[in-house]
Formats: C-alpha cells, structure tokens, sequence
C-alpha cells in the first residue's frame, strides 16, 4: 500500500475542520444542543462533572508547583488558650502565687 496517499479518516477530518471555520455559528448551536441533550442524563452528568473535578484538581496541583493546596477560608480560633500562653512564655519565668 502507498503511505503517500492520504487515509479516509485524515481526508473526511480536513473536510470537517473545514466546515467548522466556515460554519461557526451553526457548529456552537449544535453543541449547545448536544450538551443540553445530556445534561439531562444523570449518568452522563455524573461522569462528566467526575472527569471535571479530575482535571481542575489536576491542573491546580500542576500550577502550585507540587506545593501542598493553601488552606482556604478565615483560619480557626484556638481554644486551648493554656497552650497558648505555656508557648507564649515558654522561657520566661511566671510568678503563679497570689500576694
């Protein structure tokens, strides 16, 4: 067989490219109607949000560098307060007796 002559799939791919650049407001609407089509489908929407989460959480990982995710949100209030004043004043000597 001749490599040089191009395969169905690469000839019907270049025709459809094509019609893409030509056609864009016909090719969104049809996406628009396929992706309405199945978002009705709890099972395909699953999926489709599953792979979402995989990709985000991915791509999050690849922009921090490897970095562990930054904690999110208003950091918590200690309540251990003992244990804060025992590192608070950890080398100085305290006086606990009451004059």
């Amino acid at each position: 067989m001749n490599d040089d002559i191009p395969k169905y799939n690469e000839i019907t791919k270049g025709y459809i490219y094509k019609w893409r650049e030509q056609n864009p407001e016909k090719y969104n609407e049809y996406h628009r109607k396929y992706y309405a089509l199945k978002k009705e489908d709890p099972e395909w929407r699953e999926k489709h949000n599953k792979r979402c989460r995989e990709y985000n959480r991915r791509y999050a990982e690849k922009k921090r560098g490897g970095e562990p995710a930054k904690s999110r949100g208003r950091p918590k209030k200690p309540t251990d307060f003992l244990s804060i004043l025992e590192e608070k004043f950890k080398n100085d000597d305290i006086n606990n007796t009451v004059n």
